[in-house]
């Protein structure tokens, strides 16, 4: 059974699983649920989920194009290999999870990861154009930084130490204050 062009908003509810599957779009911030496996599919566009037991990206290799993730502040601490594979998608937002690496991050169009565990951006996939970093004590550099970057945002991170071989050459802004 698909649940094919439903919304579905389950947000602050005491709940493990998400009962519909290839949702349109969905709401499950502050909740119990561990996985999306099975709740994504080939239709779903957005999902929101801030503030719940999220471990991982498990379920987006199953859509065709999510236009929005929002996905902070969850248990995600880095990426399992088969990410790296996941299609597209246009806004990646993963800010406040404890992620220390970017290796094996999926493509995106503008990846959030302020306020996360990471030192640098090794790992970012090619084809990011916008990076929002900041709001780190632990990012140290922007080493790794994809060339197809256009924007960096990387304000209130005081232990960063910015170095012009750790940009891209066609960088068109770069936000630090």
């Amino acid at each position: 059974m698909t649940d094919q062009g439903l919304r579905v908003n389950v947000s602050r509810s005491l709940i493990e699983k998400i009962p519909y599957k290839n949702v349109k779009s969905l709401g499950a911030s502050y909740t119990h649920v561990p996985t999306l496996k099975g709740v994504i599919g080939k239709d779903t566009e957005k999902v929101v989920m801030y503030h719940s037991l999220l471990n991982s990206l498990e379920g987006f290799e199953d859509a065709h194009h999510v236009k929005q993730a929002y996905l902070g502040f969850n248990r995600i601490r880095g990426f399992r290999p088969e990410d790296k594979n996941i299609p597209k998608i246009d806004v990646l937002d993963l800010a406040g999870n404890p992620i220390e690496s970017l290796v094996n991050s999926p493509p995106c169009d503008e990846l959030i990861v302020s306020s996360t565990l990471i030192k640098n951006l090794v790992g970012a996939c090619e084809g990011i154009k916008i990076i929002r970093c900041g709001h780190s004590t632990h990012l140290l550099s922007l080493e790794g930084c994809p060339s197809s970057v256009e924007l960096i945002e990387c304000s209130c991170a005081p232990n960063l130490v910015l170095k012009r071989e750790h940009l891209p050459k066609n960088i068109k802004e770069i936000i630090i204050g």
